[in-house]
């Protein structure tokens, strides 16, 4: 049985995540686009919502003109009715 505890790279035509280096963020748009993707739920924390990580991030998906929608509203310990929420 392979490790879940590592990046998502099941094959070269799948969105890598795990990738390091700057500008790695602005490049999930394309990733998305290529698996086909019309929407997309980008789901943090309220801290992290007014990130620059976070506004890339919608940014890189607008862009190709993917819907996006964000859920800020992640809590450390989830509970059902933030799942429902969600």
């Amino acid at each position: 049985m392979r490790s879940l505890n590592r990046s998502l790279q099941p094959t070269p035509r799948t969105a890598r995540f795990g990738r390091d280096g700057p500008g790695v963020t602005r490049e999930v748009g394309a990733d998305m686009k290529q698996f086909g993707s019309k929407r997309v739920l980008v789901v943090t924390d309220p801290n992290l919502a007014d990130s620059e990580s976070v506004m890339i991030t919608m940014q890189a998906l607008q862009e190709e003109g993917i819907d996006v929608d964000l859920y800020d509203q992640v809590r450390v310990e989830p509970t059902d009715e933030s799942f429902k929420q969600a």
